[in-house]
């Protein structure tokens, strides 16, 4: 009994800040017409001109009546499976099963009100838990949680990128994987951090790169809260079992990044050349 009342209380702001948002949401698509409760969509721009005919052919996909590994919907014929990694590989879209073609762009709609209201619980799980000790000392700080995970979750970036939700992946799982730092520094058991790691890679490899390159920021910053005294020797040892969790994180990943950067170095439109990560120019002129 006790532990089902802890789990409840350790889930309940979360939840609470999840489903405030979700009704803030609601309203707006309600006054504007935005599907379901409408006509309009978010799918515009790129959303309409790629987005909503990527899902028809994940549909396709998956219902067995096309191919990610050679599909004629990619120009004159070819591997399909980069395009898969980059624009479709998150979980979310495979509920596209459960919606017709012509409803593409409700389905649309559905995945933003779905992943706005997930990183306000994500964001609110991450402030529960990073600062647990200071909770415990003042719990009226614990109102705040809410508030500051609404205004995560509606912030600019999410909402102008609900147009581009592919993006927003990342940002849901962002939270998680700089509770998983923390975690991390101060437990030192990186499995966690390995299976974030792993998801972030997975669901959109070029916004988890990003935030790969972020946590790294983000876990110099915990360690020196962590440890007043720096000393190199403890910072470089933590530091590589740091990386080498993210390096699992990443081979576990491989099942979609290998065929991905296979898919892109044998691309009749693209190479793959690492050594380009070490040229530090602009490639042609800087716009005045």
């Amino acid at each position: 009994m006790n532990h089902l009342k802890n789990s409840c209380r350790r889930y309940s702001l979360p939840l609470i800040s999840s489903l405030i948002v979700l009704i803030i949401l609601l309203v707006v698509f309600t006054l504007n017409n935005l599907a379901p409760f409408g006509n309009n969509s978010l799918a515009v721009s790129d959303a309409n001109i790629q987005y909503l005919d990527l899902f028809a052919y994940l549909k396709d996909v998956l219902t067995d009546q096309n191919s990610l590994l050679y599909s004629f919907s990619k120009t004159l014929g070819g591997n399909n499976f980069a395009v898969f990694s980059y624009y479709l590989a998150s979980p979310f879209n495979f509920l596209v099963l459960f919606f017709n073609k012509p409803d593409l762009p409700v389905f649309y709609n559905l995945l933003a009100l779905l992943k706005l209201s997930l990183s306000a619980a994500t964001f609110a799980f991450f402030l529960q838990e990073r600062f647990s000790l200071q909770l415990k000392k003042i719990p009226s700080r614990r109102f705040f949680i809410p508030l500051l995970a609404i205004s995560f979750s509606l912030s600019q970036y999410p909402l102008a990128q609900t147009q581009n939700n592919m993006w927003l992946d990342a940002f849901y799982l962002l939270p998680l994987a700089s509770l998983s730092v923390y975690k991390y520094i101060t437990t030192k058991k990186s499995t966690f951090l390995s299976i974030i790691i792993a998801l972030l890679i997975i669901t959109n490899w070029y916004s988890g790169a990003i935030v790969c390159l972020f946590i790294c920021i983000w876990y110099l910053v915990e360690y020196i809260l962590a440890n007043r005294h720096f000393k190199p020797r403890a910072f470089l040892l933590t530091f590589a079992h740091f990386a080498l969790a993210i390096f699992l994180g990443a081979l576990i990943s491989c099942i979609i990044l290998l065929p991905t950067v296979g898919a892109l170095a044998n691309g009749g439109r693209s190479h793959l050349e690492l050594r380009s990560l070490l040229i530090f120019s602009f490639i042609g002129d800087i716009p005045s």
